[in-house]
């Protein structure tokens, strides 16, 4: 089973191996192992419990202008 499908029951937008290049002001950034765009404070909650589940480490960026 892979790591995002233990998530996708939540409906959360989810990707493995995702560019940060396009989320930051300056166009810049590496690659995420996975990346959660949640919409809401309740799908963040999900994301954070997702993570700590998984024994991944949580990375939160606002606007990608301090990467």
């Amino acid at each position: 089973m892979e790591v995002t499908d233990s998530i996708s029951s939540h409906e959360l937008d989810i990707k493995s191996q995702a560019s940060l290049a396009k989320l930051t002001t300056f166009r810049v950034g590496g690659i995420a192992e996975y990346l959660a765009l949640p919409k809401t404070p309740q799908q963040l909650a999900q994301v954070l419990a997702w993570g700590k589940a998984q024994a991944l480490p949580v990375t939160l960026l606002g606007a990608g202008s301090n990467l």
